[in-house]
């Protein structure tokens, strides 16, 4: 079998598995014991370092003892000959004795580490050192830590920049800021990928393990020609997998939602500040300066609020399919006890959000869209302003209706704006179609209601 040469490559989803070049050099490991923050310091440095290299190749990161069980469970799915870790590892408590007894250390550290030291050099040969460093690198430490300081100096960066703000007297002096800002905003937003990233990775691993593993159980299911215990274990392992797949979508779109909710905050700020420095200033002079970055801004806020609400719409269709995975049958009519009957209504009053979610991202995207015509508009619009020759005088008021009949006939023949119409139209109807269906829900279980406090007073 071919080895995988990355972590990457070893994902099941990936198109073009295996396609790198391994590298032969194996990386040599020096683990200390880091006794203030109980954790494991770890560096990996590949081949000698010599007076001539102009940089230094090591690698260092700072592992909890959970975080090495994690990886040892992550490089055993990816090759089974992994070993579990050394036993002269300590334990982490759980439970009570967490709460009572905490983490007892071993006197000799030394050993620990110099063992964990041999443990890493045979995994990376059984492995390969770039799988081992990269599904290190996952649950290093240092990494969260490292994206933390970024957000916390982008945060501040655009602290400074609004204080310059409030101090400047004219339009003009703004120009330089909104540059400033815009640079800041986009660092902040890529330190914050970089962290939830780093947040993310672990369960989407998860997810992806779950996934192929409900697979596999469910074709075994289906064999017929396997003994009974083997079936049993088969199904145990199948709500095994299930159950883990569920709680990792679940922490997957808390993230989600957390990310992007910070990212429409940001937008939202900015855009707040925009309109008081529009009535500071006028609007011609703020439309002049600031005219095409407003709309900008627009543009990425309702794109973030599309994304917010999509995953919401994911963690509440996941909250209705817990509920129908409790519901045995949900045909059984008059036959259903009073459990299945209220599980059955809340999983339609969940659908009835699902909707209304569904029509507020129809609406952002209806926003997005009326965003993009404005900036198609304006570009067209100075396109036709640069074509424009100027006179000294205009001898008939027609020269100036005929250039108005000019830009209304660019802007009705212009493509891209045709297209962005299109869409509207089509995401309007789409819209009406979601809130039919919505109202036919809800007379349903007015319906339902009606019919059962009937029954009750019979």
């Amino acid at each position: 079998l071919q080895r995988a040469t990355s972590f990457d490559d070893w994902i099941w989803v990936k198109d073009k598995a295996f396609s790198l070049q391994e590298s032969p050099e194996i990386s040599k490991y020096f683990v200390e014991w880091n006794v203030l923050d109980n954790v494991f310091a770890v560096t990996n440095r590949i081949g000698s370092r010599g007076s001539k290299d102009e940089e230094d190749r090591s690698v260092t990161g700072a592992f909890s003892i959970p975080a090495l069980h994690s990886i040892q469970a992550t490089l055993h799915g990816i090759n089974p000959s992994v070993k579990k870790l050394p036993n002269s590892i300590p334990r982490q408590p759980k439970g009570l004795t967490a709460l009572f007894v905490g983490l007892q250390i071993p006197k000799n550290m030394g050993k620990v580490c110099k063992d964990l030291e041999s443990y890493f050099t045979v995994v990376a040969t059984q492995v390969g050192s770039q799988v081992l460093n990269e599904v290190s690198n996952i649950f290093c430490i240092f990494k969260a830590g490292n994206s933390r300081k970024k957000i916390a100096f982008s945060e501040e960066v655009l602290k400074n920049i609004e204080f310059e703000r409030e101090n400047s007297t004219v339009m003009k002096d703004l120009e330089d800021i909104y540059k400033r800002e815009d640079e800041a905003i986009l660092n902040l937003r890529t330190a914050l990928v970089e962290f939830y990233n780093y947040e993310l990775q672990p369960y989407l691993d998860s997810r992806c393990l779950a996934t192929k593993k409900i697979q596999h159980y469910s074709e075994q299911i289906k064999k017929s020609d396997v003994g009974e215990r083997i079936q049993k274990e088969n199904e145990e392992q199948h709500l095994y997998w299930a159950c883990l797949l569920i709680q990792a979508n679940e922490v997957t779109y808390r993230l989600y939602i957390e990310h992007q909710s910070y990212v429409v905050s940001i937008y939202q700020n900015v855009i707040g500040q925009l309109d008081i420095d529009r009535n500071r200033y006028g609007p011609s002079a703020f439309d002049l300066i600031a005219g095409e970055r407003e709309l900008r801004l627009h543009q990425e806020l309702h794109a973030a609020k599309v994304q917010l609400l999509q995953s919401k719409r994911k963690k509440m269709k996941q909250k209705k399919d817990k509920l129908i995975m409790q519901i045995p049958d949900e045909h059984l009519g008059q036959s259903q006890s009073p459990e299945i009957k209220a599980l059955v209504y809340d999983k339609q009053k969940l659908q009835e959000k699902i909707f209304d979610i569904e029509i507020d991202i129809l609406s952002e995207k209806k926003w997005l869209l009326n965003t993009q015509i404005d900036i198609r508009k304006r570009e067209l619009n100075e396109a036709l302003y640069q074509q424009i020759e100027f006179h000294d005088a205009v001898e008939d008021v027609a020269d100036l209706s005929e250039e108005e009949e000019e830009t209304e006939d660019i802007m009705k023949s212009d493509e891209e704006l045709s297209k962005l119409k299109q869409e509207r139209v089509k995401l309007t109807q789409h819209q009406s179609r979601i809130r039919n269906k919505q109202k036919e829900l809800v007379m349903g279980l007015k319906t339902q209601q009606k019919r059962e406090e009937e029954e009750e007073l019979r």
